[in-house]
């Protein structure tokens, strides 16, 4: 895959689509990458998202039109658009400073956010650490949520804090499940019956111990909303110990490149980690990504985490 070339063609695709739908995952497909690598990839090379790119862009031709031209506002919305002349007199105001009716008049200062484009640096200096794991199909129990893409980097990890990193109060009439162990306080678990939960847990804090939490993104069959499960992999609890419960989620077996990092983990070392994947380790490997298949990260919580790596797991398939 040529990585430069796939981005200006996105850049392409997308100046002339600004007046009709476009669509993240059509977006995605012409960078090689799923949707939640490719947000995560185009916000940490251009510094904005991929949803503000586009709007900047709409915003600035809709700006030239108003200034030169003398359709109705209300055209020139939707257009570029906009359900309503409201929401894009809004939407313009909060980008240029001044409403439409005033980027009318003559004198008036407007802000241009003309194409991007993606050109050669030199990488790939630093090493990347991975493996090779063939994994057959393991379960996840987890919390399960529907997230808008270009709300991913900033939902996500609000997904992580809560669901992980809290235990959770135990509702009015709910009864907790406990890990059948040698510890069985260490790990409970508590069912929440609606559309967008199936399960939400915890552990015991002061508990000295060390586990993998997981996080499965799926992206292709939800159009551009992402499936993103966070929660334990089934190689690191062991099921037939669980009472009343099954995994949510299943994960096929599959061959996966499973990179390590030991840096800090924050939005911007996992963006970053995302861009160096794709556009130096896939390029020159004789792998492609395996689009079937989701993704996932992997961090290790608890007590003793210093020298554990965190890691993506990307699924491949042979050239």
């Amino acid at each position: 895959m040529d990585w430069l070339s796939s981005m200006n063609t996105v850049i392409k695709h997308i100046e002339a689509n600004l007046t009709k739908s476009i669509i993240y995952e059509a977006l995605s497909k012409m960078a090689g990458c799923s949707m939640y690598e490719f947000s995560r990839i185009f916000s940490f090379m251009t510094g904005i998202s991929i949803s503000e790119y586009i709007r900047r862009r709409r915003l600035t031709q809709a700006a030239f039109e108003l200034q030169n031209g003398k359709d109705k506002i209300i055209d020139i919305a939707a257009r570029y658009c906009y359900e309503s002349q409201a929401s894009f007199s809004r939407a313009f105001k909060e980008l240029h400073g001044v409403t439409p009716m005033s980027a009318r008049k003559s004198g008036v200062s407007l802000k241009s956010y003309h194409p991007i484009s993606f050109t050669l640096t030199i990488k790939g200096m630093n090493e990347l650490m991975f493996k090779m794991v063939k994994m057959d199909a393991f379960g996840v129990i987890g919390l399960t949520v529907f997230l808008a893409v270009e709300d991913t980097l900033e939902s996500f990890p609000s997904l992580w804090n809560s669901s992980v990193l809290e235990i959770p109060e135990l509702p009015e009439g709910k009864e907790w499940y406990d890990f059948e162990g040698d510890n069985p306080s260490k790990f409970k678990w508590e069912e929440i019956e609606d559309t967008k939960t199936k399960w939400v847990f915890g552990w015991d804090k002061e508990e000295e111990f060390t586990i993998y939490c997981t996080a499965i993104i799926e992206y292709a069959l939800f159009g551009e909303k992402l499936k993103a499960t966070v929660g334990f992999m089934e190689q690191d609890i062991d099921k037939n110990k669980l009472v009343n419960i099954n995994p949510y989620i299943t994960v096929p077996a599959a061959d996966w490149i499973v990179f390590s990092f030991y840096n800090e983990r924050d939005s911007n070392s996992i963006s970053q980690a995302y861009t160096r994947i794709n556009t130096e380790w896939l390029p020159g490997s004789g792998y492609l990504r395996n689009e079937n298949f989701p993704h996932i990260e992997r961090f290790p919580v608890g007590a003793n985490i210093e020298n554990l790596p965190w890691e993506i797991w990307i699924p491949i398939t042979v050239l």
